[in-house]
């Protein structure tokens, strides 16, 4: 990790997303979506005693839809890919700001 942060000019912090599970829908089941979405956001510190370990790691998990039941007729497969990617990107990036109010969002 320490070569990547110095071949991206010598950056001091790199911060790495490894997304662990992507699904649409429970395995065996494709007539109703139950989509996850799980990775770690970790952070490098590139002048660290140790570069190459992680300073910081946070997992985020997220689902959707929020109610069960729902399949292809109710909910277009293109809907339920975008919003499992929103919903995880703004988890991600969340923390990467200082914020004065707590994040409580419905999913």
């Amino acid at each position: 990790m320490s070569e990547l942060a110095k071949d991206l000019g010598g950056v001091k912090r790199l911060v790495y997303i490894e997304m662990d599970e992507y699904r649409l829908h429970q395995p065996g089941n494709q007539y109703e979506w139950d989509g996850v979405a799980s990775g770690t956001v970790s952070v490098i510190e590139v002048d660290s005693n140790l570069p190459d370990d992680f300073a910081y790691q946070h997992q985020v998990i997220v689902n959707f839809p929020d109610k069960k039941g729902m399949g292809p007729t109710e909910i277009p497969l293109n809907a339920v890919m975008t919003e499992l990617a929103v919903r995880f990107v703004n988890r991600t990036t969340w923390l990467m700001y200082d914020h004065q109010e707590k994040y409580y969002p419905d999913y």
